[in-house]
């Protein structure tokens, strides 16, 4: 099958870690024998047009740093004028799409809200569309995501996947009737897997993956990590590397922070941490990650997981992986025993965890072909 998509995030090289989840799904549609051409935002640096393990790439538009830095819900809250930006995106991807419609089976819209405004009303091909976790926060407030939405949403999706589970009357009054798939989007399995090579330096250590902003709790992290005793890697980079180190130099907490590593070395990390702790909180208007990757990411491996109760985490993990979330006592009371568990003792991988299991469950969704008369 030939698939279109469009997706306001994608990464800018090999190694960046920006909508690389997309990426890691569009490949998989590939392994699956099927052909998948991208419309993304263009960006510095990186080429118009490329092809990869992911299929075609066409990037559209320019560089605005609307959609490559902390994502377009933070970027437009701190600066609203950049909406303007994501108007001309969509625009120009209104274009690009009307260029390969006539040879695509199927539309896969990411980021349905507002994305799909980008897509013309005479589309023709079936669409679905996949909400991650900003568009997730939208639809919990039904009159922004009206706004966003209205004239261009409602009728037009033949069926959605989200990350979490969400109310499927608040889906109705949005989208309209449509088949509803929950799966979150999966790691690469051909670098996130049980055997590999391993990272000396993360052996025995708890392990922090992410941006380094308040919403991913990394500082919830370092106190439980101190009052257990426990020495921490952290892999990622952001506004709040400054003050994590100076926390964790004031709590005498043994930390690791090399800043951003590229997939394998992330892989590697898994392989040998002690657990990896996803402490997310909830941030503004009740704003949740929809399912942090780096959790499937840790399950592909065989990592242990510890994670707070936000988003989708509750659906899948087991109650003996969960704490309260923004809750220190609760997390320091589920950490303490892994300073106990010899670092050699790992789970089993989870194959639910892979982005093969997320495209076949994407693709479920597929609505059949007519039958034609003769």
């Amino acid at each position: 099958m030939r698939i279109l998509a469009l997706t306001s995030s994608w990464p800018r090289h090999a190694e960046d870690h920006c909508g690389r989840f997309v990426a890691d799904l569009h490949e998989a549609l590939q392994g699956l024998g099927h052909s998948v051409t991208t419309i993304a935002p263009a960006s510095d640096g990186a080429p118009v047009s490329e092809n990869s393990a992911a299929g075609e790439v066409v990037r559209v538009g320019r560089d605005e740093g609307v959609f490559q830095r902390r994502g377009v819900e933070h970027e437009i809250r701190r600066r609203p004028w950049k909406w303007r930006g994501v108007v001309r995106f969509m625009h120009e991807a209104r274009d690009a799409l009307a260029a390969f419609e006539a040879e695509s089976e199927l539309l896969l819209v990411h980021w349905p809200v507002p994305l799909l405004r980008a897509v013309a009303k005479d589309w023709s091909t079936p669409i679905l569309g996949i909400a991650h976790g900003a568009d997730l926060a939208l639809l919990r407030h039904p009159l922004l995501a009206a706004m966003l939405g209205r004239g261009r949403v409602r009728g037009r999706l033949a069926g959605l996947l989200t990350v979490r589970r969400v109310d499927p009357v608040l889906i109705a009054k949005i989208f309209g009737a449509l088949p509803v798939a929950v799966h979150a989007m999966g790691a690469n399995s051909r670098v996130f897997r049980p055997a590999g090579v391993m990272d000396p330096e993360a052996k025995g250590r708890v392990l922090g993956v992410g941006r380094f902003e308040r919403l991913k709790g990394f500082d919830l992290l370092l106190r439980a990590a101190a009052a257990c005793e426990l020495p921490v890697m952290l892999l990622g980079d952001g506004p709040e590397r400054a003050h994590l180190v100076r926390l964790a130099r004031d709590l005498q907490v043994d930390l690791l922070a090399p800043g951003f590593r590229g997939r394998e070395a992330v892989a590697a990390a898994l392989r040998s941490a002690r657990v990896l702790v996803q402490p997310s909180r909830r941030g503004f208007f009740g704003r949740e990650e929809g399912f942090p990757v780096a959790v499937m990411e840790a399950r592909a491996t065989g990592c242990p997981v510890l994670a707070s109760r936000t988003g989708g985490l509750p659906e899948r993990l087991h109650a003996e992986e969960l704490f309260v979330a923004d809750d220190l006592a609760d997390l320091v009371r589920q950490l303490r025993p892994y300073g106990r568990i010899p670092a050699a003792a790992r789970p089993e991988a989870d194959p639910f965890a892979s982005a093969e299991a997320t495209a076949r469950a994407l693709l479920g969704l597929v609505p059949p072909r007519p039958v034609r008369q003769h």
